[in-house]
C-alpha cells in the first residue's frame, strides 16, 4: 500500500468520527453523508498553499500573551511545550509530507473556540489532564532510556567468529602464538561454541529479544500474489480460471439422461455426417448457479457468461451435464440475463452519479439515486439468502436453476417494475439542464404511479417519489423560513430575477427559438402536464410575492413566530399527512373487507338456520321447538349487539365518502388477512414512523402492507395542497395586517389621490394656479427644485404628515419653452416618496398611470380657469343707454355666446371626471382594499381600479377619439382666448379717444372687424361638439359603456345649432 493509499485509509476511517463530533449527526441521518460527501470533495479538490509556519506561531504566542494577560502564565507555558513536543516528534519530523506538524497545530487552533474562556470554565479537569500527561511522559523517558542503553550494548557487542582451519592461516601463525594458544586450551572448555561461518551469531543471555532497528514505512508492498490466490480460492472457483484443462464432470447415475450432453455429442460424432461439431464444456449445477449469483454483483467472463464491454452474452459451446448447450443458453437469456442486465443498469446509474467528477448531477437525483440503491437493497437480501442456502445446503437440499428461478421469481418481478420506472424516469439527464431532469423525474415518477397495473409497481413508483421531492420541498420551506431561495444547482421551478417590478420568475420548460432553448416535445408535455408541477408552480408564484416582500423588509421572523403552522418543517409535515392518510384508507379496506366477510357468513348461517329450524319442526314438538327458538333468538340477538358494536367501530373508523368506500369494496381481494394481520401491521406502521423522515424503503414497506392500488397521487395532492395552502393563508393575513396596521396603505392611497387626482382641490388650486401664470408668462418656470418646493409648502400648509412625500421631475427642458399650457404640461413627472413595502404595491407603472390622470386632469382645469377668467370690456360694464348697436358689439356677443357653449361642454367633462369617475371610484377603491385577503389580490385591485380610472378619462386606447376630442377643445380654449383679448383691445381702444394711436400696428389689430376669425372658431366649434356627441352616443348606446351616459347626455341635449 503507497502512502497516499495509506493517508486516504486513515482519513477515511476518522473523518466520519470528525463529522459527527462536530455536528452531531446519528449514523442513520442522511446529512451524515452529504457532509462526508462535501470534506471528501474539499480534500480532492484542495489546491490551497502550504500551512504558513510563521502565521502559526504568531497565533500560538498570541494564544500565550491572552493567557498572561489572564493570569494563567504556567499555562501559557504549557501550551509552548505541548506545541513544542508536536513540532519536535519524530513521527512529524520524519513524515513524508512537509510542514505536517503546522498544519496539525494550525488544524487544532482552527477548532478551538474561545481558549481563554474555555481555561476558565475547565480548569480543574485541565490540570488533571496535564497531570496524566506529565506521568505518561515520564514513563516513556524511562522506557526510553533502557532501550537507549540496550542499543549501546548491543552495538558494543563483538561477535566472536569460529577460527578457520586452513593452512594458509597456520602458515602465518608464530611460535609465540602457538605456545599462547596451549595455554589457553584449558580455558577454550569453558567458553560456549561459536557458531559455525555463514550462521548468525548467538545473542548473550538476557539480550535475545532485542533485534536490530529497522525503518518503519509508512505503507504496505502490494503481494500480488496473495491477492490472486485469495481470488482464486475464496471468492471465485477453478472452473473460472483460464488455462486449466477442461474436465467434464461426470455424474453417477443409474438415469442415462444424466450425462446427456456429452451422449448426444458422441453420438452425433460417430454419425456420418460432414457438420464438424466442437465437444461442449460441461459443468455442474451448482457451479452454473454459483456464476449467476456472481454475475449479479460484478460481471465479468465466467464459464457460462461472457462480458465484452457493455454486453453480456451466453456462451453458446457450454452446458449441463444433463442439458444441450442450446437449451440452457435459451434459458440462460429469457429467464436470467435480462434481470442480470436490469441490475446492471441500476447499478451504473448509482456510479454515474456519484462516482464522476464530469458529471455535477442536482440534489433531486441524487436524492433518488439513494432511493433506488436503497429499494434494491430487499433484492440484494434475497440473492444473499439465496446464496447462502445453496452454499450451506441445509438438510441436503437439492438447488436447480429451475427452482432457483421460482423462488426469485417476486423478487424479479420487482426488479423488473423498478427498472421500467427507472428507464422512464432517467431519459438524458446528462444532456438536460438541471430543472428539466429533476421536474421530469418527478413527472414521471407520478405519470408510472397513474399508469401501473399492479400494486407494487404503483407502491414503487409513488415510494421513489416521495423520497426525490423532499429536495424541492426543503428548497420551498427554506423560501418560507428564512426567505432565501437556496437553488444552488438551478434545480427549482422557480428563478430569482432582476427584472423591475418582478422579483421570481417560471423557469422555461418548453422549447424557445428566441433564447436558443431546446427541449423535447414529449419531456416538455410530461413536466407541463403533470398535476404536481402544476400545483407547486402555482404556490410559488402565489407565495413568491409575499416571501420576498417579507425577506426584503426583514420580518421573515416575524412571520415564523406569529404563525404556528410554519413551525415544522415542510416535508416531514408533508410526509406525515400522507402516511396517515394511507393508513386511514388501509384501515377502510380492512373494515369493508371485514364486513364483507361478516356479511357472506351471516348469510350462510341463515340459510343453515333456515334449513335446520325446518327439520326441527318435522321432528320435534311443539315444546322442543319453542326450546330451539329461543336458543335461536338469543343468538340472533347476540349477533345483533356485536353488528351494532361493529357498526360503531366503522362509524368512528371510516369515512362518510360513499362512493370511495364502493371504489375500494369493487377493486378489494376478500383474501384479506384477517384482525390479526391488521395488529401487525399497525404494529409495522408505529415502528415505521418512529424516524423523523422515512426513507424510501420504508414508505414503500407501509405502502406494501395493503394489496390494492391506492389513490395515491390524490392523496399526495391534497395533503400538499392543504399545508401550502394554510401556509399561505398565515403568510397572507400576515401581510395583510401589517398592511394594514402598519404600514397604513389607506393612508398613502388617499394621499395618492389627493395629489395626482386633484381630490384635495383647496390645495392644488393654488399650485396650478400658479403655475399656470408662469408658464403663460413665458418666465424660466421648468425648475424641477422649485416647483417641489413650491408644492411641498402648499401641501404642509393644510396635511402636516404629507411633508416630502412628493417630488416634481421635468421629463424634457426644450419643450418647457412653450407658453402653452396644454403642451407645457406634458413634460411635468410627479413621483412619490414609495417605501420598499409600497413599491411591492404600487409599481412604476402605476404612477405613470396617475401622471397621465394628472396631467389631463390640469388641461381641463386649465380651459375652465382660462375660460372663466376672460375679462369683459369696461365700456360694457358702463355703456350708455340706448347707445347705437355697432358691428364690433356684434361681435363681442357671439365670442360671449361661444364662451357660454365651451365653458358648458367642459364644465360637463370636469363634472363627469371629478364626480362620477374620481369620487365614486376612490370610495370604492377603499372598500375593495379592507376586503382584500392577500398581496396579490390588493395589487390586482389597484391595478383594476387605475385602469378604470385611465379608461373613464378618456386615456385608454380604446377611447383616443374621446381623448382627441376633448384635446381640440382645449386647443380652441387658446384660440378663443386670443379672439377675445383682440376683440376687448379693439372695443377699449374705440371706446376712448384720449387713447394713444400706435401706428406700427397692423392693419389687423386696428380694423378688428373686417380681419376677425369669429365663423371659423364657431364652425370649429360645432364640429368638434357634434363629433364629441356623436362618438359618445356610440359608446353609449353601441359599445354599451353606460358610465358615458350622462356626458352622452349633456353633449346632445346642447348642441349650438
Amino acid at each position: 500500500m503507497s502512502a497516499q493509499e495509506e493517508r486516504n485509509e486513515i482519513i477515511r476511517e476518522y473523518l466520519p468520527k470528525l463529522i459527527k463530533e462536530l455536528t452531531g449527526y446519528a449514523d442513520d441521518d442522511e446529512n451524515l453523508r452529504s457532509c462526508e460527501q462535501m470534506a471528501w470533495s474539499i480534500i480532492r479538490n484542495h489546491r490551497n498553499l502550504s500551512t504558513n509556519s510563521h502565521e502559526v506561531r504568531r497565533h500560538i504566542e498570541g494564544i500565550q500573551e491572552k493567557f498572561v494577560v489572564d493570569n494563567n502564565a504556567e499555562y501559557a507555558q504549557r501550551l509552548g511545550q505541548l506545541c513544542d513536543e508536536i513540532i519536535e516528534h519524530p513521527l512529524c519530523v520524519e513524515h513524508y509530507e512537509v510542514d505536517v506538524h503546522w498544519s496539525l497545530l494550525d488544524f487544532l487552533l482552527s477548532l478551538a473556540n474561545n481558549p481563554t474562556g474555555a481555561l476558565r470554565r475547565n480548569k480543574e479537569k485541565i490540570d488533571k489532564l496535564l497531570e496524566e500527561h506529565d506521568r505518561i511522559v515520564h514513563v516513556e523517558s524511562v522506557e526510553t532510556e533502557t532501550e537507549y542503553w540496550k542499543k549501546i550494548l548491543q552495538e558494543d557487542f563483538i561477535p566472536v567468529e569460529r577460527l578457520s582451519d586452513s593452512a594458509s592461516d597456520l602458515s602465518t601463525w608464530s611460535d609465540d602464538s602457538a605456545m599462547v594458544l596451549k595455554t589457553s586450551s584449558d580455558e577454550e572448555n569453558d567458553i560456549e561454541p561459536i557458531d559455525a561461518p555463514g550462521e548468525s551469531p548467538t545473542p548473550p543471555r538476557g539480550m535475545e529479544s532485542i533485534k536490530p532497528p529497522k525503518k518503519s514505512l509508512p505503507y504496505y508492498k502490494y503481494d500480488s500474489l496473495s491477492a490472486e490466490q485469495r481470488l482464486l480460492g475464496t471468492i471465485q472457483q477453478t472452473w473460472w480460471a483460464k488455462g486449466l484443462k477442461t474436465v467434464h464432470p461426470h455424474i453417477e447415475s443409474t438415469n442415462k439422461e444424466a450425462n446427456f450432453a456429452l451422449e448426444y455429442h458422441r453420438l452425433h460424432k460417430t454419425s456420418i455426417s460432414h457438420r464438424k461439431r466442437d465437444e461442449p464444456e460441461t459443468a455442474t449445477e451448482y457451479c452454473l448457479l454459483r456464476e449467476i449469483f456472481w454475475m449479479f454483483q460484478v460481471p465479468q467472463t465466467c464459464k457460462f457468461f461472457q462480458v465484452s464491454d457493455e454486453s453480456i452474452k451466453i456462451r453458446k459451446n457450454v452446458t449441463l451435464t444433463s442439458t444441450r448447450p442450446v437449451a440452457i443458453a435459451s434459458m440462460l437469456e429469457n429467464h436470467f440475463l435480462p434481470y442480470i442486465h436490469m441490475m446492471k443498469d441500476l447499478r451504473n446509474f448509482g456510479k454515474l452519479i456519484y462516482d464522476t467528477d464530469e458529471y455535477t448531477p442536482s440534489n433531486t437525483l441524487e436524492h433518488y439515486a439513494a432511493s433506488l440503491e436503497l429499494l434494491l437493497e430487499p433484492i440484494w437480501n434475497d440473492l444473499l439468502a439465496c446464496e447462502r442456502e445453496l452454499l450451506m445446503q441445509p438438510d441436503c437440499k437439492i438447488n436447480t436453476v429451475i427452482s432457483l428461478h421460482n423462488k426469485l421469481k417476486p423478487t424479479f418481478t420487482k426488479l423488473k417494475y423498478l427498472h421500467n420506472i427507472h428507464q422512464q424516469a432517467t431519459l438524458n439527464v446528462r444532456q438536460l439542464p438541471a430543472h428539466i431532469s429533476s421536474a421530469h423525474l418527478l413527472a414521471a415518477l407520478v405519470h408510472s404511479n397513474e399508469v401501473a397495473t399492479t400494486a407494487l409497481e404503483a407502491n414503487l413508483a409513488m415510494s421513489l417519489f416521495l423520497a426525490s421531492v423532499r429536495v424541492y420541498l426543503v428548497i420551498a420551506d427554506t423560501w418560507w423560513t428564512e426567505g432565501r431561495l437556496d437553488d444552488w444547482h438551478n434545480e427549482f421551478i422557480i428563478e430569482r430575477i432582476s427584472t423591475p417590478g418582478q422579483s421570481i420568475n417560471v423557469r422555461e420548460f418548453s422549447k424557445n427559438k428566441e433564447k436558443a432553448f431546446f427541449v423535447p416535445t414529449h419531456i416538455s408535455k410530461m413536466i407541463t402536464e403533470d398535476s404536481f408541477f402544476q400545483l407547486l408552480m402555482e404556490h410559488s408564484l402565489e407565495a413568491g410575492c409575499t416571501l420576498n416582500l417579507l425577506y426584503e423588509i426583514n420580518r421573515i421572523g416575524e412571520l415564523r413566530s406569529a404563525c404556528d403552522a410554519i413551525e415544522g418543517k415542510l416535508y416531514n409535515v408533508f410526509i406525515d399527512d400522507v402516511l396517515k392518510y394511507v393508513r386511514i384508507l388501509q384501515k377502510q379496506i380492512m373494515e369493508a373487507i371485514r364486513e364483507a366477510k361478516e356479511n357472506d357468513r351471516l348469510e350462510i348461517e341463515s340459510v343453515e338456520r333456515e334449513v335446520n329450524r325446518d327439520e326441527i319442526d318435522e321432528a320435534a314438538g311443539d315444546g322442543i321447538t319453542t326450546g330451539m327458538e329461543a336458543q335461536i333468538d338469543r343468538t340472533i340477538v347476540k349477533e345483533t349487539h356485536n353488528n351494532s358494536e361493529d357498526d360503531e367501530i366503522l362509524k368512528k373508523l371510516t369515512t362518510n365518502d360513499d362512493f370511495l368506500l364502493l371504489a375500494f369494496t369493487m377493486n378489494m381481494n376478500l383474501t384479506e388477512p384477517t384482525q390479526e394481520s391488521g395488529d401487525q401491521c399497525d404494529a409495522a406502521i408505529k415502528s415505521t414512523i418512529k424516524n423523523e423522515e422515512p426513507t424510501a424503503l420504508e414508505i414503500f414497506e407501509q405502502l406494501q402492507q395493503s394489496k390494492n392500488i391506492l389513490p395515491l397521487e390524490e392523496v399526495v395532492l391534497s395533503a400538499l395542497s392543504r399545508i401550502l395552502k394554510t401556509r399561505i393563508a398565515f403568510a397572507n393575513s400576515f401581510v395583510m395586517r401589517l398592511y394594514r396596521e402598519e404600514f397604513d396603505i389607506l393612508k398613502h392611497l388617499r394621499n395618492i389621490r389627493k395629489i395626482y387626482l386633484l381630490e384635495a382641490s383647496d390645495v392644488m388650486h393654488q399650485f396650478y394656479t400658479k403655475l399656470f401664470k408662469q408658464i403663460e408668462s413665458g418666465e424660466a418656470w421648468a425648475n424641477a427644485f422649485l416647483l417641489t418646493t413650491q408644492l411641498d409648502d402648499i401641501i404642509c400648509g393644510k396635511f402636516t404628515d404629507m411633508t416630502s412625500l412628493f417630488r416634481i421631475e421635468i421629463n424634457s427642458a426644450f419643450r418647457c419653452q412653450t407658453v402653452k399650457v396644454f403642451e407645457a404640461v406634458d413634460e411635468l413627472c410627479l413621483t412619490y416618496n414609495l417605501s420598499t413595502e409600497l413599491a411591492h404595491m404600487i409599481k412604476s407603472s402605476d404612477l405613470d398611470a396617475y401622471n397621465k390622470v394628472f396631467r389631463f386632469l390640469l388641461k381641463v382645469k386649465w380651459g375652465l380657469t382660462t375660460l372663466e377668467n376672460l375679462t369683459f370690456p369696461l365700456s360694457h360694464k358702463r355703456k350708455t343707454p340706448y347707445a347705437p348697436f355697432e358691428m364690433v358689439d356684434l361681435l363681442m356677443r357671439r365670442l360671449e355666446q361661444l364662451r357660454f357653449w365651451m365653458l358648458f361642454a367642459l364644465q360637463s367633462v370636469h363634472f363627469h371626471l371629478m364626480t362620477h369617475v374620481l369620487q365614486s371610484m376612490g370610495e370604492q377603491l377603499d372598500e375593495k382594499i379592507v376586503k382584500c385577503t392577500n398581496l396579490k389580490e390588493m395589487v390586482t385591485v389597484h391595478r383594476s381600479y387605475i385602469n378604470t380610472v385611465c379608461e373613464h378619462c378618456f386615456l385608454a386606447d380604446t377611447f383616443s377619439v374621446l381623448k382627441l376630442g376633448v384635446e381640440q377643445l382645449l386647443n380652441l380654449t387658446f384660440i378663443l382666448r386670443l379672439e377675445w383679448n383682440s376683440c376687448v383691445k379693439f372695443i377699449e381702444m374705440n371706446s376712448n379717444p384720449l387713447a394713444v394711436v400706435d401706428f406700427n400696428e397692423s392693419n389687423e389689430e386696428t380694423d378688428y372687424v373686417a380681419h376677425s376669425q369669429i365663423d371659423a372658431i364657431e364652425l370649429t366649434y360645432i364640429r368638434c361638439h357634434q363629433y364629441l356627441a356623436n362618438k359618445l352616443n356610440n359608446e353609449v348606446y353601441i359599445k354599451n359603456n353606460s358610465f358615458l351616459l350622462g356626458l352622452s347626455t349633456a353633449f346632445n341635449t346642447s348642441l349650438p345649432y
